[in-house]
């Protein structure tokens, strides 16, 4: 089976299950600063704001205490598909796009597609809350393979 309709499969299995979750409810465990340290004098993160009923995230690295933001991101919740819309903002004019939803409680996961197309997809990102202040971040390719894990801590 190809990668492409593994991850379609997926989607819409999650999907199908997140109809259960409520959805805006579930995104408001990611509100606040949430950080890791990957080396000596950096720390990295992003940062969670509501934005009325949509939300707003900035992703953050900090470098010998001085914060730079990377990129933006707004998202908004599409009540027709059940699952939210990523539009992420980058400071060069650079964009992306993602469609992500809560496949469980504690489970959001994430889509890299190109502009919306679900059957366009090159990637995921799957976010666990752990507890209530921790969260394990998993990074996957187009092939399924993770490229990356990092664990974030709830820093307000």
């Amino acid at each position: 089976m190809s990668l492409l309709l593994f991850f379609a499969c997926e989607f819409s299995y999650a999907q199908q299950s997140a109809t259960e979750l409520n959805q805006q409810e579930l995104m408001k465990k990611f509100i606040g600063s949430w950080q890791v340290t990957p080396a000596k004098d950096t720390i990295g993160g992003i940062q969670f704001e509501t934005y009325g009923k949509a939300c707003i995230a900035s992703d953050f690295v900090i470098i010998k205490g001085v914060k730079t933001l990377t990129d933006r991101w707004l998202i908004g919740y599409s009540k027709a598909d059940d699952n939210f819309r990523m539009f992420g903002l980058y400071e060069s004019g650079g964009y992306v796009t993602r469609t992500a939803s809560f496949v469980s409680e504690n489970k959001f996961v994430q889509l890299m597609v190109r502009d919306f197309d679900t059957s366009r997809v090159y990637g995921s990102v799957e976010l666990v809350l752990d507890t209530p202040a921790s969260m394990t971040a998993k990074f996957l390719d187009a092939d399924g393979n993770v490229t990356g894990e990092a664990i974030l801590v709830k820093s307000e």
